[in-house]
């Protein structure tokens, strides 16, 4: 192959060299700990990526909703997770 016709390299971090999973799960857990709840950290941090990487961010590609940041994205996704996994009260600490 003649690399010199290569004019990009593009590669995925989030995943691939970020444990973004593990670092959502170790930190829900060390939050039950602290609060005295449990609660299935994998299928919180599953539905969060779901969410925002595969729904939201989709849809802003596709032009169905407004450009924002991805951090914007994160932090409301985030917030509604909280409620609906019910642990609320830990939101209070992220306004």
């Amino acid at each position: 192959m003649d690399i010199s016709k290569i004019k990009i390299i593009m590669f995925d971090t989030l995943g691939t060299v970020l444990d973004w999973h593990g670092s959502i799960v170790e930190a829900g857990i060390c939050l039950g700990r602290k609060y005295g709840f449990s609660l299935d950290w994998g299928s919180f941090a599953n539905a969060w990526r779901v969410e925002v990487f595969i729904k939201t961010v989709n849809e802003v590609a596709q032009r169905h909703r407004p450009w924002e940041k991805i951090d914007v994205i994160n932090k409301r996704k985030l917030m509604e997770l909280i409620e609906r996994y019910r642990i609320a009260f830990i939101a209070v600490k992220f306004k």
